[in-house]
């Protein structure tokens, strides 16, 4: 599996199954949230290192609550690096530079934009935080899973397809 890895060098996101780990993620799925995902995400794995670059990518999440409409609208475009290393079993990425990243987060209820003081403080997660993963190579594809002690992550799938 980590041949297969190895000459997995460009690799770009898969935007159904981003939006499904989007509102899995979330916990959005009773709410009947729906995602879209446009733009993509570049990856790069070259060596111990990985390279993401994010092409206007905007993740939309829609729900409804008790009458409520809700609609959240993040958008990143730029670059991340980390540092990359791969085991039989694992893809561990580390040592992430988000310093070429920007970001914007839009939240609103019933249309109306709500502010929310703060919101850019929130850490980042998966690859944008670091994260180890469990992964399969099938193909043109690669599939990651997150491991987090004590939380189930089995819906929460990066898939990347070569280009």
């Amino acid at each position: 599996r980590t041949v297969a890895l190895k000459v997995l060098n460009l690799a770009v996101s898969d935007p159904d199954a981003q939006a499904a780990q989007t509102t899995s993620g979330l916990g959005m799925a009773d709410l009947g949230a729906q995602a879209t995902v446009t733009g993509e995400s570049v990856t790069t794995f070259a060596g111990d290192s990985m390279t993401t670059e994010y092409r206007d990518l905007v993740v939309e999440v829609t729900w409804g609550l008790e009458g409520q409409a809700f609609r959240m609208v993040n958008s990143w475009s730029g670059t991340i690096t980390g540092r990359l290393e791969v085991t039989d079993e694992h893809i561990v990425i580390s040592d992430v530079d988000t310093s070429g990243l920007t970001l914007s987060y839009e939240n609103y209820v019933n249309g109306e934009l709500l502010e929310m003081p703060g919101i850019e403080e929130i850490p980042l997660s998966g690859m944008a935080a670091g994260v180890t993963s469990t992964y399969t190579c099938s193909g043109d594809e690669l599939r990651m899973v997150p491991v987090v002690e004590g939380i189930d992550t089995s819906t929460m799938v990066t898939v990347l397809h070569r280009r």
